[in-house]
C-alpha cells in the first residue's frame, strides 16, 4: 500500500530572524528542491494541453502588499486606512460577501482570497497583513494597523507563510481575546 499525502509541509524558525529573512530562507529552499527534483531551478506545470511548460524560478520573486493586490485587482485603490463602508462597497462591486460583523481589514482579506490568489501565476510574497486577522503576528514596524506577514502564492495556491513573531504577551493577549 502506498499513502499519497494531500499536501507536504516544511516548518521552519529561525532565532531573531523576522519575515523578511524568512523570505529569504523560503525562496532558497524552494530554488534546491527544484534543483535537486528537476536538475536545475525550474517549476513543471500542466500547460493546459495535456503537455507541461517549465516555469524559471531563477527571477526575482515579486514582494506585493495586500493592500496594493487589493487595489489592483479593484481597481479601487485600498489602504489600511480605508473606511469599512469603502471596502464594503467594492466587496459589493466585485460580489464578495461581507460578513456581519467583518471589519475593513477582514474584507480586504476577502477580496485577497477572492481577487488574488487564484490569479497569481508567478511565485509572489504578498505581505503586510491587517491585524485584525493576524493575531500571532508582530505589528507592523511602520504602520500598527498591519502586520509582519507574507503569503507565498504561486501557480493560483498559497505556497507557505510566514511572519514576525509576536512577542509582547499583552498585545497577544489582547487581540486573541478580540477574536
Amino acid at each position: 500500500a502506498t499513502h499519497n499525502p494531500e499536501f507536504t509541509a516544511l516548518e521552519a524558525y529561525e532565532a531573531y530572524g523576522d519575515y523578511t529573512t524568512m523570505r529569504t530562507l523560503t525562496r532558497e529552499v524552494i530554488l534546491a528542491a527544484a534543483l535537486a527534483v528537476n536538475g536545475r531551478p525550474v517549476a513543471v506545470r500542466p500547460d493546459g494541453a495535456g503537455g507541461t511548460r517549465e516555469v524559471d524560478l531563477t527571477a526575482e520573486w515579486p514582494v506585493v502588499t495586500v493592500h496594493s493586490a487589493v487595489s489592483k485587482a479593484t481597481g479601487t485603490e485600498l489602504t489600511s486606512a480605508s473606511p469599512l463602508d469603502e471596502v464594503a462597497a467594492v466587496c459589493a462591486r466585485h460580489h464578495v460577501a461581507v460578513p456581519r460583523g467583518a471589519t475593513a481589514g477582514k474584507l480586504v482579506m476577502e477580496l485577497y482570497e477572492a481577487l488574488v490568489e487564484k490569479q497569481t501565476d508567478f511565485p509572489t510574497f504578498y505581505c503586510d497583513f491587517p491585524i485584525e486577522v493576524s493575531p500571532l503576528a508582530r505589528k507592523h514596524r511602520d504602520d500598527p494597523r498591519l502586520t509582519e506577514q507574507w503569503d507565498l502564492v504561486g501557480f493560483g495556491a498559497e505556497l507557505g507563510t510566514a511572519y514576525t513573531e509576536l512577542t509582547d504577551p499583552i498585545d497577544q493577549r489582547e487581540r486573541l481575546t478580540k477574536q
